[in-house]
């Protein structure tokens, strides 16, 4: 939200709203158990976690340095009045200890020539490619990064000939990296013993794991009226874009980005070829699939990007806005699991153990597993299994099972 205007013939007047968006993350090591000795009469019960594991976050930069050359028909330049430039169509790749970057650089430069008294406008694009050195990347590991532009700079370099026709481009882009890795863990959630009685110490681990990703596309085709209305336009120079999101809301089966194009255009007045500004807000939303998590249940990662953006005139009062929209979306659940941190070996009690009954008949109630009825009378999985010639580990609420009881057969 920037504004600008004149004092005086010396002096001019910036008013802005800057907004700060403040993030802070905490790197921690988690210890798991992830399994125990082999031994008989030890029963352990294991859980398969999927695990994002954060495997770096850094700020750094990329330099960009590209040479643009004007076309024979324009005349050589004696003055830059105004330029700008901007990435497009930006890919990038982890590799093994490196991210690549490459896309496409546009500028857009209003210069006035040698023994002319008049503006002309050039308009270029040329690729351009950069590494960064990241020793944790890897092809594998999902990147997540964010670039914005700290500073570019144009300066007029002679030809070969010695005549100022050469442009030389330079960027530097920041980008906010976060390198992620989903995992398998196998971790020892419960056991028991048929000898010793097991006491077990748990503990709570939180953490994520990749629930959705996606890369949108949206391609967007408005009809806007030239503003203020009865102003008539000859060309149409310049226009740049910037998109805001506003909010993302998660609703039954679905969820849905909601947001605002921000286009600035820069035109060419009909009568007096004078120079003017637009600035047009079209908001879009997008949907996704959404899989019902609560909003305390999940946190997401999004980044959006304004591609292929033009403004062409459609009769004397119309203007027609075309732009493709990516959004980069990753979804995180933020989970539980109890896991077992220690475990104290301690002898039965005799008079328990004595009392137990060699077998009993047990109803399978609405919650039970097999794993818990093994615990609870002091056998195993496939002893039940055995004695009841049950092929799989599945139990129905209401069936009957004989239940060896202190005994793995």
């Amino acid at each position: 939200d920037i504004n600008i205007s004149m004092i005086n013939s010396r002096k001019i007047s910036v008013k802005a709203l800057v907004n700060l968006t403040c993030t802070t993350w905490e790197e921690y090591e988690e210890e798991i158990t992830a399994g125990m000795d082999e031994k008989e009469n030890l029963p352990a019960l294991y859980k398969e976690l999927q695990v994002a594991e954060y495997k770096m976050g850094k700020k750094d930069t990329l330099r960009v340095r590209v040479a643009f050359r004007l076309p024979a028909s324009r005349p050589n330049v004696s003055q830059i009045l105004y330029y700008d430039m901007e990435p497009q169509n930006v890919e990038k790749i982890p590799q093994n200890g490196q991210i690549f970057v490459r896309g496409d650089l546009q500028i857009f430069v209003v210069y006035r020539p040698l023994e002319e008294d008049r503006i002309y406008i050039y308009e270029g694009a040329q690729e351009f490619s950069g590494t960064i050195a990241c020793e944790e990347c890897r092809e594998d590991r999902k990147l997540q990064m964010h670039t914005d532009t700290i500073s570019c700079d144009l300066q007029l370099k002679p030809d070969e000939d010695g005549e100022d026709r050469e442009l030389e481009a330079e960027l530097v882009l920041g980008c906010s990296i976060h390198l992620y890795e989903q995992k398998k863990h196998r971790c020892l959630v419960d056991a028991y013993s048929l000898e010793k009685k097991l006491d077990l110490q748990k503990k709570n681990m939180e953490y994520r794991c990749v629930v959705y990703e996606n890369a949108f596309e949206k391609r967007i085709a408005e009809q806007i009226p030239v503003e203020p209305e009865g102003k008539n336009l000859s060309q149409i120079c310049f226009c740049k874009g910037k998109v805001f999101l506003d909010e993302i809301r998660f609703q039954e089966k679905e969820g849905k980005i909601e947001g605002n194009i921000e286009v600035r255009i820069l035109y060419r007045e009909e009568k007096e070829g004078k120079i003017g500004t637009m600035l047009v807000n079209l908001p879009f939303e997008q949907s996704f699939p959404y899989y019902g998590l609560q909003a305390k249940q999940m946190s997401y990662e999004i980044s959006p990007r304004l591609e292929k953006i033009s403004v062409n005139q459609v009769g004397t009062e119309t203007l027609e806005l075309r732009t493709v929209l990516h959004m980069n979306l990753i979804i995180f659940a933020n989970r539980e699991c109890e896991l077992v941190a220690q475990i104290e070996e301690k002898e039965y009690e005799k008079e328990m153990l004595e009392k137990m009954p060699d077998m009993v008949g047990y109803v399978v109630q609405q919650e039970d597993t097999l794993w818990d009825l093994a615990k609870h009378f002091l056998t195993t999985e496939n002893a039940i299994m055995s004695l009841n010639e049950k092929k799989g580990k599945e139990l129905q609420k209401g069936e009957k099972l004989l239940i060896p009881v202190g005994s793995e057969e």
